[in-house]
């Protein structure tokens, strides 16, 4: 069996309506103390911007006070359209990293959108957050249930930034295409399966996960 690529017909038509792009609503984290660095997830989203795959925002986040605003910001009707919430940041299991000393784990993640997430996919850029043992798994349904958010996905290991780059042009595209999760995460690991596999990705629904 061949999975269809994900190419619809918004993507094919010159003059689309912008209100047919979907969005990505990224929250950016310092990837390192030295001001002279130049990492950033940016040029990611400007890609598949230029070819009109996505619409996007971007926002740095330094403090757990601008995560909570921008997330609050994201969570607002008139950002429905921007349906994939995309936090690009270090990580460890179970919590984000916002840049040194300021950790935020998934319960307080869950207390932000406060069942606000309907219709929405939250992506953790990050290493190693959706590496919970076997017996905290089922953090990841109750969290879920919490913010009523429609999927999660990211990492359970460490990741290569450059292996990650390339397949985070991919795993946008798919996010942003397929209305079904189950239907995402099979497109991806059977297109991709060595980069699925290299990066332990996950992705999880509730009463569902890969």
């Amino acid at each position: 069996m061949v999975l269809r690529f994900p190419i619809s017909p918004r993507r094919t038509v010159s003059g689309v309506p912008k209100k047919q792009i979907p969005g990505i609503f990224c929250l950016e984290g310092e990837w390192s103390p030295k001001l002279t660095d130049p990492s950033t997830v940016r040029p990611i989203l400007e890609l598949l911007a230029t070819q009109r795959l996505i619409k996007f925002i971007q926002k740095d986040v330094g403090t757990i006070e601008e995560l909570r605003y921008f997330l609050n910001k994201w969570l607002q009707k008139q950002y429905a359209d921007y349906s994939v919430g995309y936090l690009a940041f270090h990580g460890e299991p179970g919590a984000l990293w916002l840049r040194r000393g300021h950790r935020v784990d998934l319960e307080t993640l869950a207390e932000i959108i406060n069942g606000r997430g309907a219709g929405r996919i939250l992506y953790f850029g990050s290493c190693s957050t959706l590496d919970l043992e076997e017996k905290n798994a089922s953090d990841l349904q109750d969290f879920l249930r919490e913010t009523k958010l429609k999927a999660v996905c990211g990492y359970s290991a460490d990741v290569n930034w450059l292996e990650s780059a390339a397949f985070e042009v991919l795993l946008v595209e798919a996010l942003t295409y397929y209305r079904r999760v189950d239907a995402m995460d099979n497109y991806l690991r059977h297109n991709y399966p060595n980069l699925c596999d290299r990066l332990e990705f996950r992705m999880v629904w509730l009463k569902g996960s890969r």
